[in-house]
């Protein structure tokens, strides 16, 4: 006679998914540079493409994934937040040409915030109250990896956090803002610190509406810290790890190249674009031409290389031939506009 499980059909499913996600999220780990570039083995190596990794169409695969978050999000389980959040993670960097378009769709995008800030809230409320047993730091971390993600992740641009958020701004300020007050800055710097830029970033479509004085003290302050060098250091960072042609007419995916890898300018060894005609096009273009900034480039980096980290690169500018105001005017202007013109309006103009 066939007997009823006593366990919850909804239950035996969350097993089988976290399950599922374990080995799944093993090997999108362990791919060689996945992660960084979001270019597939070209060696036969799972996943072999996004095919491998979403199982559906990318609207009907988003959808799946969010019903899950969503799911793991009301248990307020951390089993299953772990495993939900952590593949939604994984998919949603490697996978971001197919599934952003996607998440920016009115219904994907209100769902994400929802359960993003649902978290947030329950999570921060956790901490305030000693409640413990559920892993509240963690399911706050978790949910601000997404975002970072969707903001701030490999392959985003400029105005990518604005156009998720945009409606929704007050409330991820003020989700952002409860895990803000809970999180010790000095165990966990990094994290509040990007907890803050997050925050910040989303004040521009509320005029600063929403944004504590806390917050914005912090903020001012941490900011104030910025110099010249600390600025052209993490622009030259941008363009290194950009995953797209650097010819503002083109911004092909490194994925959609054959080979799966830009070419460097042969000079600066920094700038990359997907063929010969674009880097030719980009070199004399009518608006921040690449030749205009490429000497300098390949200068700086010949006596500071982005193999140092922030503190040595400063060091190494400092006591370059070059004075003070070279690296202000290269950092805050040309290099600036460069970084700003990845956003969509940078593409049809100055």
């Amino acid at each position: 006679m066939h007997s009823t499980s006593p366990v919850p059909a909804d239950d035996i499913a969350d097993t089988a998914l976290r399950a599922l996600a374990y080995p799944i999220g093993a090997s999108l780990e362990s791919a060689s540079k996945l992660l960084q570039t979001q270019v597939f083995s070209r060696k036969g190596i799972w996943p072999r493409s996004t095919k491998d990794v979403l199982p559906l169409p990318p609207k009907e695969s988003l959808g799946t994934l969010l019903v899950w978050v969503d799911r793991a999000e009301k248990s307020r389980r951390w089993t299953q937040i772990s495993s939900a959040f952590y593949t939604f993670y994984l998919v949603l960097t490697v996978c971001r040409p197919e599934l952003m378009p996607e998440l920016f769709a009115h219904d994907a995008r209100h769902l994400c915030i929802d359960v993003m800030a649902r978290q947030l809230d329950a999570a921060a409320s956790d901490m305030r109250n000693g409640v413990t047993s559920e892993s509240p730091f963690e399911r706050i971390a978790s949910a601000v990896d997404i975002l970072r993600v969707i903001g701030l992740g490999v392959g985003s641009r400029a105005d990518d956090w604005v156009i998720f958020a945009r409606g929704s701004e007050l409330r991820l300020i003020r989700a952002l803002e409860a895990a803000w007050n809970c999180i010790d800055d000095t165990t966990h710097h990094d994290l509040k610190q990007l907890i803050m830029a997050l925050q910040y970033g989303l004040s521009i479509l509320t005029a600063g509406d929403g944004l504590s004085r806390p917050v914005l003290t912090e903020y001012q302050a941490a900011t104030a810290r910025d110099n010249a060098y600390t600025v052209l250091y993490q622009n030259l960072r941008k363009i290194h790890f950009s995953v797209e042609c650097s010819d503002r007419e083109c911004k092909k995916h490194s994925r959609d190249v054959e080979g799966g890898r830009l070419q460097k300018c042969g000079s600066c060894r920094l700038v990359r674009y997907c063929s010969r005609e674009c880097q030719k096009r980009h070199w004399s273009a009518k608006c921040l031409p690449h030749k205009l900034a490429c000497p300098a480039i390949k200068d700086i980096l010949a006596f500071a290389p982005l193999t140092l980290d922030s503190d040595a690169f400063e060091a190494a500018c400092r006591t370059s031939p070059h004075p003070q105001d070279f690296f202000e005017t290269f950092s805050f202007s040309l290099l600036a506009t460069m970084v700003r013109s990845s956003t969509r309006r940078g593409r049809n103009g100055c």
